[in-house]
């Protein structure tokens, strides 16, 4: 009897440890990830860490969603400045 193994990576996981997410997603690196966690970027550890015992686990979705946080806050950040000069031209 054959059993199939199935890896971390393979599984439909909503939590990926730091070497699984990296495995996965080749964009990000372990020390990015950890830079995150370390400086705690824009509240990356509330929305995204979760830690059982030692092990710190990522979660997917919630990441994504970070990213998407992010990249408002950075649009937001870009219209006001763009706004308060252009008030300060005219």
């Amino acid at each position: 009897m054959e059993t199939n193994k199935v890896t971390p990576i393979e599984l439909s996981e909503p939590y990926l440890s730091i070497r699984d997410f990296v495995r996965k997603y080749k964009t990000w690196t372990e020390p990015s990830i950890r830079w995150l966690i370390w400086n705690n970027t824009n509240n990356f550890n509330d929305k995204v860490v979760r830690k059982v015992g030692s092990k710190i686990l990522l979660s997917v979705d919630a990441f994504w969603e970070w990213i998407e946080y992010c990249n408002r806050q950075s649009r937001a950040s870009s219209l006001e400045a763009n706004k308060s000069t252009f008030q300060e031209v005219s």
